[in-house]
């Protein structure tokens, strides 16, 4: 199986192909990663779960167009089709 590779997506996937097609255009929570796998759409890019509107989370940063995100300090960016994470 191929989990998704957005940290804090639960999702998993037959093939890799199917799980990168996911991570690119399904709705991920901005805090701790979650997808219902809903399309990602202008209006929904920016919200949170559900979970994390009633306890707190450690925020997850994101940057679509640079596709990084920083979550608790540590910066992921995806380098030759692969996340790569930094200290």
């Amino acid at each position: 199986m191929n989990k998704c590779p957005i940290l804090g997506c639960r999702i998993e996937f037959a093939n890799k192909e199917q799980s990168e097609i996911h991570a690119a255009t399904s709705w991920h929570c901005i805090r701790c990663g979650y997808s219902d796998d809903r399309e990602v759409t202008i209006h929904n890019i920016a919200t949170t779960c559900d979970e994390c509107s009633t306890i707190a989370h450690k925020c997850i940063r994101v940057n679509f167009k640079k596709k990084a995100y920083v979550v608790a300090g540590k910066l992921s960016i995806k380098e030759h089709g692969r996340w790569v994470h930094y200290e």
